[in-house]
This record gives structure tokens, C-alpha cells and sequence, in this order.
């Protein structure tokens, strides 16, 4: 027998929307995470200073390659409605990240939007933030949310529609749910 496997229910979906062919013989195997030690206040000093984020603010963390796909426009509309005590950071490696750096000026949000491109040891930005945002448009899985909660961390992440972990998330226990 052969199979086809897929992360999440939603991507299933879609495959056996698709091709047809394959249903009845899709799997949903959905990836998981070594759990890291909890983050002291130490770690995440540390973390900050590793990656020049300040020491006095919150941070809110968003991870993507591909950031309008992943709802950074929507992310950083937000922040213009936050108070100055938040400063977001945005790590992954994306063509992208310029023009976001303009539209970020463009907003008024100077130095509270803080690139970081590709990080070698992604746990480190999990280390120093407070909160993961992943407001997607379209994520299979999303494996940016397991991550950060494997590190403990609150997350607001887009619904199943959307997000393919949602459908394994409870909205506000385990996430806050965009809907």
C-alpha cells in the first residue's frame, strides 16, 4: 500500500481536493518538537542583547519568508494603534523585508519594527520575545506557532481556514484565534 502524507487536515483536504486519486489513501502526520527548557529571565536578557533588541519593551515576534503571505501588512497596521512599549521583531529571510522597512517609516513606527533577517538559532528570537504573531493567510501548518509555543510562549495565529495548526489549538487556552 501507498500512501500520501500530508501536516495538517486542511492540507489533506486540499490534496484530495486536487487529486482526486488519492482518496482513501491520504495520512495526516502532523510534525512535533523537542521541548526546550523554560526561558529564564536571564536567557531572555541574554537573547535580547545577542540580537540588539531592547531591554525595556515588549516583544512581539513574527517569523515568515514570506511576510505578506503571512499577514505582516496586517501586523504592522496594528502596531500603529499599540502603545510605544511594543517593539516588533521580524525574523526570515525574505526580498520583502525592504519594502517592509519603508512601510514601516512610512507608519510612523521608526525603531519599534526591528528586522533580523535569517537567524542561524531561530530559538533565540523565541527566547526574547514575549508573544508570537501569525496572522497567515495561508499556512499548511505553521510550524512558527509549535515552535513558539514549545518555548512556551502566547501566540495569535489565524483559524483553521487559514492555518492548519489552528484546528488543534483551543481559542484562548492554548492561542488567541483570529477569526
Amino acid at each position: 500500500n501507498r500512501f500520501v502524507v500530508a501536516v495538517s487536515k486542511p492540507l489533506s483536504d486540499t490534496i484530495e481536493k486536487s487529486y482526486p486519486s488519492t482518496k482513501g489513501r491520504l495520512k495526516t502526520i502532523t510534525p512535533g518538537v523537542d521541548l526546550p527548557e523554560a526561558t529564564s529571565a536571564i536567557t531572555s536578557r541574554q537573547a535580547r542583547l545577542n540580537l540588539k533588541l531592547p531591554l525595556d519593551r515588549r516583544i512581539a515576534l513574527f517569523v515568515a519568508n514570506d511576510p505578506r503571505r503571512k499577514g505582516l501588512d496586517a501586523i504592522l497596521q496594528a502596531m500603529t494603534k499599540t502603545s510605544d512599549d511594543w517593539t516588533l521583531a521580524v525574523a526570515g529571510a525574505s526580498h520583502q523585508y525592504e519594502t517592509y522597512q519603508q512601510v514601516s517609516a512610512s507608519l510612523g513606527l521608526g525603531g519599534r519594527v526591528l528586522f533580523l533577517g535569517s537567524l542561524q538559532d531561530i530559538s533565540k528570537a523565541y527566547q526574547a520575545a514575549d508573544i508570537l504573531l501569525h496572522p497567515t493567510w495561508e499556512d499548511t501548518f505553521a510550524m512558527v506557532v509549535l515552535e513558539a509555543m514549545a518555548h512556551r510562549m502566547p501566540v495569535v495565529v489565524s483559524d483553521a481556514h487559514y492555518c492548519g495548526i489552528s484546528e488543534m489549538l483551543t481559542h484562548q487556552r492554548a492561542a488567541l484565534i483570529l477569526s
